[in-house]
């Protein structure tokens, strides 16, 4: 009798450890004690950033997030600009960040981009591309693993099954040519080109939370 009691109480335990875990991985914002459970996934793979600050990007950090896998604390140097059809936010990281003169494409690694109607404070919500194609106010996302130099190796788009938002919290003035833009996102991705190499396969869900960036528009 002792024998089971004993199991059902670390039967408990265990489910109570599993919540516990789902909710740091959801709710938590502390970089300090991110775990990864699967060391074999490529997706939780560290990249650099440019420290350069001739170089004209932003820096941007957030918890990269796969369920099951792990999390990690990842960085992106990001960049801001006004285009025809609205503003985009970009969020890159490199192999090798001592390039200089060179083809950064081929170097280039984790691209995200975020287009916005308006640069404005508000609470801004991600769709995919394929609604935006349907309705040009609404703004959209997209997320690219590069390897080498083949950009779009594979791709992934939002997962409008979970809400996804890019926040502008502050815009900042410093004079009639510079404009600092910043703000908070959370960003679900979902699988919609896998790589045809088979050495490289990529987890179908992705999370980028607790995402703060600083960057300066173009």
């Amino acid at each position: 009798m002792k024998k089971y009691i004993w199991s059902f109480i670390l039967l408990g335990c265990t489910i109570a450890c599993d919540k516990d875990c789902l909710k740091k991985m959801t709710d938590d914002c502390d970089m300090h004690n991110l775990k990864i459970i699967d060391p074999k996934c490529i997706d939780l793979s560290k990249y650099t950033i440019r420290q350069d600050t001739s170089f004209q990007y932003g820096y941007s950090t957030c918890i990269k997030s796969i369920l099951g896998k792990g999390e990690i604390q990842w960085t992106a140097n990001n960049s801001i600009r006004k285009l025809i059809g609205g503003y985009y936010l970009s969020f890159s990281n490199y192999s090798d960040s001592t390039w200089r003169d060179l083809e950064y494409w081929a170097f280039l690694r984790e691209v995200i981009l975020i287009r916005i109607d308006k640069l404005n404070i508000s609470k801004k919500f991600i769709t995919n591309e394929t609604q935006y194609k349907n309705d040009t106010s609404l703004n959209y996302g997209l997320y690219n693993k590069n390897f080498d130099d083949f950009f779009g190796e594979a791709k992934w788009e939002i997962d409008i099954s979970k809400q996804s938002y890019l926040s502008i919290n502050k815009i900042d003035t410093l004079n009639s040519n510079d404009i600092i833009v910043s703000g908070e996102y959370d960003l679900n991705f979902r699988l919609t080109k896998q790589s045809v190499d088979p050495k490289f396969q990529y987890e179908e869900i992705i999370r980028f939370r607790c995402g703060q960036f600083k960057v300066k528009l173009f």
